[in-house]
């Protein structure tokens, strides 16, 4: 604002000016010199005096309060030139083109002379931003772009701010302010990223211009400044020009490239380079910069760009010179008149150093004069502050305390990083955001491999900084305190060594300890887990905390309060044999080896010597044994022939050797449990003493072969029975002498169900069911009180029960056999009495455990008597109960097909090749559960299904691979075609699928509700004894557990499925067309899981596995047999209703008949030991 009252040219006002008595300015300006730039801070001279007011007096002129300025605000206005018709008094020719105004604050205030009873006093005037000079600390910013840290850092001083920046500064993760003024600090923020700052003027008060880009640089308000002429000096011209203007082009570099390293990406590259140069020769010289400060290139883009641009800039300046009242560091004027043509342009003013002085009395003008040097560049040219203010170095390493998430003990991130606090930290942070995350030193750090151990929250570390730079901290250590003691006291344990930790929560830990104790050396890994350790040397307890304690013993000693596991994958060797001073091979175990070539020795002479005996047979003797101790022992020995390429030969197998110089003890509380895969053999030089507090079991799949050389066998007894029986075969005795057989205190009762015979030197007795015949070459002597023959008679042999899981029934059918003897197992061998068996009062059999026999026994009665041929039966309907035991058990089972040679369906050969096909079903198997539950009274045939989706794709003539239809005969190459492949799917995509597929399968399977009953009950069909069979099937899509019995492949569709392989959508190929068209009524998946409980097909063409009875002896089918088998009570060849055969596509139901329950039933019997049928 023009100010047309005032009589001076330049002129003061502000709070920092004391006043005269009179109420006006005790001082007047008489000169002001200073320069202003950009990015840095300008300070004006201000030369003052007292005004010659008559009320002041010289000593009080002389004694003006000079702390009273200091601080204070103060403006220095500046009258422009006046301009032709500009209204104002006449002696104001100087004013009238508007005012510049310079604002500050008075920083420093001095008394410099008195002359002529006005004194003379010396002010500075500076922006509010050297304030910020003034103070300095230490302070962390975190995830902060740097306009946001510049404006925390300065919003505590009293001048305002103006931002005109375009760019999009990014979060700077980490900034530390490390000792630097405030002012400082901003000031590198600002030249690190290209931003600059000027001060603007007006109304009394100073702003701070943040700027990175020439767009924001305008010329200052009046107009008479916009464009400045250039004159020679003396020129006389009624306005202000450039008497001086210098441009020069300097020789700068052109290149700028910066580099730095990210430890998130080692291998990475980050190398960046930018090119901008000046238009001369030995423009392509390169600045190389290290580090660059930046972890991705992106940033090191922006930062050379930055620095290439400040480069060029430099190379381009200007110095001018003039009268000039307002030109102004910040603003923009165009040069005109120039000679040098192409300085006549649009420039900026980077520097300008004003220098003025105006004398004058109080009653009239007086004379002024102004000068004014500049620096300017081309207003296009991009400015970039230099970075005069370096970055703040760190002098050694630091203590610091690791911070970190509440709660926590270890907070870190997958680096192993850590967090800290600063001892120069004043900030109340104390957690995961008291610094960034700085890395940990480790003396061992590789790929995958090293040593690691993270500072734990509150443990003192030492700190230093990469490059020395504060923002780069990385831990190298860590520090006892008193608040952090070491593990034990050192004064008394100063041979301990190792490392100590810390449960993360409570009590307890774990160390590694070597103690080098004169004459007590050991060393430990132990664990209060389980009070688990490892010991070696000299066992000498170390409690954490105390140290050392009472010792314990000497070797070594691995113990544990939990589980204990000893594993070794190659072979492992447990011996007390002797290697002083761990010279030999660890290996070594020379006499080891000869005690097991000896007990190999005796073993084979023993298997020699008992064949000899036929004790063994040569298909199953003890020279298997041998053979496998032969083995063993070579492994155990090892290539003894090739040490020199195989040093350490022993133990070529994984085997377990353990061997004693004196004896081995093994002793269990409770149970001893030995498993061998194969062989297990016990060898003894002289005796084998097996004592048994209780009984002695052995239970051998194959045969029990016991042979004595010497001194014979024997079988006793002191109390209780002696069972010996042969529940599948024959029992024989024989002796070169004699056979006797006694009972001191009872019978000796021989039984058999068929007959038994009596011989010796040619004469015999023979005794069936039809008689009893006595033979002899010689004469047979009958003797007797008495002989009565008084008619027939007959009496049952009780047999003993062979069943795995015996069936106890509770039958009033059979009450009379319940009556007739006690049911212990000795009453099983003993016959009734013979007044009990009388045929004519019998109402059922006596006491068969076989219902065969029972049923078998009353049909067969002799002509007369008094039940007739038919069998008696009971009320229909009449309850009974029965007991068994739960019996489940996985079943292998084979289909009952065979290898035979495939035909079509009029009985062609099926041709594949150069020949028919050979269909190959003879392993072919399944793969099932059976159940008895004894609480539900009823089987379950269960299979569990392990379904992996899949799909197939074949190539096109493109190349390209399309979804198609799954082909039984494609994939299996019976049909030639495109590429195909088989790849997977989600298992979402089967939910549905499995849900009714299982619905359908169990329907289909169970339909009939067959039930087993007792083959040959006397109630016939009316037994009560009913037993309901169930199918079920289990989908599984994961079994990690091993529990599936099948695992098939499930695709979209399918043109023919397989046991392995079914499809959602069943499919035919139309043969006309060659098109795949949906069938929409089938039982398909039925018929698949049909093959997986064993069933066999019921078509004989089509590859189709066939059951093995029209498969004829030279693999080819009997087509008339299986066209029409006059036995429809078995498997059939071929039908048109069955599940397995026909029944499968286009019906809507399907017929399961009962032989497909046969082998279940056939199950049932070996475990009960009754024939059952199905009903």
């Amino acid at each position: 604002m023009l100010d047309f009252s005032t009589r001076r040219t330049i002129t003061v006002s502000g709070a920092a000016l004391p006043d005269s008595p009179s109420g006006e300015p005790a001082l007047v300006l008489r000169s002001i010199r200073g320069e202003e730039a950009l990015s840095e801070i300008y300070a004006y001279t201000l030369d003052m005096v007292t005004t010659q007011d008559l009320d002041m007096f010289s000593d009080d002129a002389a004694n003006l309060d000079l702390r009273a300025m200091i601080g204070r605000p103060l403006t220095v206005a500046i009258q422009l030139e006046g301009m032709s018709g500009v209204s104002g008094p006449s002696w104001m020719s100087n004013i009238g083109c508007g005012m510049r105004e310079i604002s500050g604050i008075v920083t420093s205030a001095r008394f410099v002379e008195q002359q002529d009873r006005q004194s003379h006093y010396r002010l500075t005037l500076q922006p509010g931003l050297w304030l910020a000079g003034q103070r300095s600390d230490y302070r962390i910013f975190q995830r902060k772009n740097v306009i946001d840290i510049i404006r925390e850092v300065l919003r505590i001083y009293p001048f305002s701010c103006a931002w005109r920046t375009s760019r999009i500064y990014p979060r700077l993760d980490y900034q530390v302010q490390y000792g630097e003024t405030d002012l400082n600090f901003v000031q590198r923020l600002m030249a690190e990223n290209g931003i600059y700052w000027f001060f603007e003027h007006s109304k009394g008060y100073h702003r701070m211009v943040f700027v990175d880009h020439v767009g924001a640089h305008k010329p200052v308000e009046s107009e008479a400044y916009h464009t400045l002429a250039y004159y020679p000096p003396g020129h006389r011209i009624d306005a202000e020009y450039i008497d001086a203007f210098d441009i020069a082009q300097t020789l700068q570099s052109g290149v700028w490239t910066t580099g730095d390293y990210d430890f998130k990406q080692p291998e990475a590259n980050l190398g960046v380079r930018k090119v901008q140069p000046q238009k001369t020769i030995h423009n392509d010289l390169t600045r190389y910069e290290w580090p660059g400060d930046f972890t991705s290139t992106a940033e090191g883009e922006k930062s050379a760009q930055i620095r290439i641009e400040e480069l060029f800039a430099r190379g381009e300046r200007a110095e001018g010179r003039g009268a000039l009242r307002n030109v102004v560091c910040g603003t923009t004027f165009h040069l005109e008149n120039h000679p040098y043509r192409k300085a006549n342009q649009e420039y900026m003013v980077i520097r300008a150093k004003l220098d003025a002085e105006e004398t004058m009395e109080s009653t009239g003008p007086g004379v002024y004069r102004f000068d004014t040097d500049f620096t300017v560049q081309p207003a296009t040219n991009v400015f970039r502050p230099a970075r005069t203010v370096p970055k703040p170095r760190t002098t050694g390493p630091q203590s610091a305390v690791v911070t970190g998430f509440d709660r926590n003990v270890v907070s870190t991130e997958p680096y192993g990083r850590v967090t800290l606090k600063f001892r120069w930290d004043r900030s109340p942070n104390r957690d995961e955001n008291s610094s960034c995350w700085a890395r940990v030193m480790s003396p061992w750090a590789g790929n995958g491999h090293g040593a690691i151990n993270l500072p734990r929250i509150g443990t003192e570390v030492i700190v230093d900084f990469i490059d020395g730079d504060p923002d780069r901290p990385f831990v190298i250590g860590q520090a006892y305190n008193a608040d952090n003691m070491p593990p034990w006291p050192l004064q008394d344990n100063h041979a301990l060594s190792g490392l100590l930790s810390r449960n993360l929560q409570g009590s307890g830990s774990n160390q590694f300890v070597a103690d080098d104790t004169p004459d007590r050396l050991q060393a430990q890994v132990t664990s209060d887990q389980a009070n688990s350790r490892l010991v070696v040397g000299y066992n000498t307890r170390i409690v954490p905390g105390e140290g050392r304690k009472q010792a314990r013993g000497i070797g070594w000693e691995l113990a544990t309060d939990s589980w204990g596991v000893v594993r070794a994958n190659r072979g492992m060797l447990v011996t007390t044999e002797t290697r002083s001073g761990a010279q030999s091979p660890a290996k070594d175990m020379g006499e080891t080896v000869q005690r097991l070539t000896q007990a190999r020795a005796q073993h084979e002479d023993m298997a020699r010597l008992a064949q000899q005996h036929n004790a063994q047979s040569s298909d199953a003797s003890q020279h298997d044994t041998a053979k496998a101790i032969k083995a063993q022992n070579d492994a155990i020995r090892g290539d003894t022939a090739h040490w020199r390429e195989n040093p350490f030969p022993e133990m070529t197998r994984p085997d377990l050797v353990v061997a004693s110089a004196a004896g081995i003890g093994m002793t269990a509380a409770q149970g001893t449990h030995i498993v061998s895969g194969q062989d297990h053999a016990v060898t003894a030089g002289r005796d084998v003493s097996v004592s048994s507090g209780r009984s002695l079991f052995a239970s051998v799949r194959g045969a029990i072969s016991m042979f004595a050389y010497q001194l014979g066998l024997k079988l006793i007894a002191a109390k209780g029975r002696v069972d010996i029986q042969a529940q599948s075969d024959q029992i024989a005795l024989a002796a070169l002498k004699d056979i006797t057989v006694s009972s001191t205190d009872g019978k000796v009762v021989i039984t058999a169900s068929k007959e038994v015979w009596i011989g010796a030197g040619g004469s015999y007795i023979q005794i069936n069911g039809s008689g009893i015949i006595n033979g002899s070459p010689g004469v047979i002597l009958e003797k007797g009180a008495s002989w009565n023959v008084p008619g027939p008679s007959l009496m049952y042999a009780r047999l003993p029960q062979l069943a795995t899981h015996p069936i106890t029934f509770n039958c009033t059918a059979f009450a009379a056999l319940e009556s007739s003897g006690t049911s212990s197992d000795a009453a099983a061998f003993m016959p009734p009495s013979p007044d009990a068996a009388n045929i004519s009062t019998l109402a059922a059999p006596t006491a068969p455990v076989s219902f065969a026999a029972a049923s078998g026994s009353l049909g067969g009665a002799t002509a007369g008597s008094a039940s007739g041929t038919a069998p008696q039966q009971g009320n229909k309907g009449e309850p009974c109960t029965w007991q068994l035991a739960d019996i489940v058990e996985n079943i292998t089972r084979n289909v009952d097909s065979a290898d035979y040679l495939a035909v079509n369906e009029d009985g062609t050969p099926y041709l594949f090749g150069t020949g028919q096909f050979m269909a190959c079903y003879a392993n072919y198997c399944g793969h099932f559960e059976l159940a008895y539950d004894s609480r539900k009274k009823e089987i379950t045939a269960t299979v569990r299904i392990l379904m992996r989706p899949r799909q197939v794709r074949e190539a096109s003539a493109d190349g390209t691979f399309t979804v198609v239809s799954y082909n039984h005969d494609k994939e299996c190459g019976l049909v030639k075609g495109p590429e195909r492949k088989i790849e997977p799917r989600t298992a979402e995509s089967i939910a549905n699928f499995l849900s009714d597929a299982k619905a359908k399968i169990e329907k289909d399977l169970n339909q009939d509700g067959y039930k087993l009953t007792v083959a040959d009950c006397l109630k016939g069909n009316a037994c009560s004894c009913k037993i309901p069979v169930h199918f079920r099937v289990e989908f599984l899509t994961n079994d990690p557990n091993g529990q599936a019995h099948a695992t098939v492949n499930l695709h979209p569709s399918v043109v023919r499925a397989d046991s392995a392989n079914w499809g959602e959508s069943v499919r035919y190929e139309d043969r006309k067309n060659g098109k795949e068209v949906a069938i929409l009524v089938h039982h398909v998946h039925t018929h698949e899981a049909g093959h997986l409980f064993s069933f066999p097909d019921e078509y004989y063409y089509a590859c189709g596995a066939v059951h093995k009875q029209y498969i004829k002896p030279d693999k080819t089918v009997n087509i008339p047999l299986a066209l029409s088998n006059p036995n429809k009570d078995t498997w059939q060849g071929k039908t048109q209703d069955t599940l397995m055969g026909g029944g499968v596509y286009f019906n809507k139901t399907t017929r399961t008949p009962p032989y497909y329950l046969e082998h279940i039933s056939e199950w049932f019997k070996q475990k009960s030991g009754i024939t059952w049928k199905v009903i």
